[in-house]
């Protein structure tokens, strides 16, 4: 799941949703078939770690308006700003 987010982080959001839905719906899924009981912990694993991506995501562009903001405005005056666009 991580090396496939990675990929996918310069992608639409749309294309990112699609990709949280589906791993969200398969460890859901992987964890409701009684015959697929062994694989249900790595399952709920992965089921947190997207719930966790969301969640991260989410943090991430409500913070990023502000972090844009402070760069452009304050950083720049104190000289500091060159380096802070490759941050946010």
């Amino acid at each position: 799941m991580l090396a496939i987010g990675v990929l996918l982080g310069h992608k639409e959001t749309k294309i990112k949703r699609r990709f949280l839905v589906f791993i969200l719906l398969l460890a859901a899924g992987i964890s409701g078939v009684p015959k697929l009981e062994p694989y249900r912990g790595v399952a709920e694993m992965l089921f947190a770690a997207a719930v966790l991506l969301v969640i991260g995501s989410m943090i991430y562009h409500m913070l990023q308006p502000g972090l844009r903001w402070f760069c452009t405005s304050v950083c720049r005056k104190l000289g500091v700003g060159v380096l802070l666009p490759f941050i946010i």
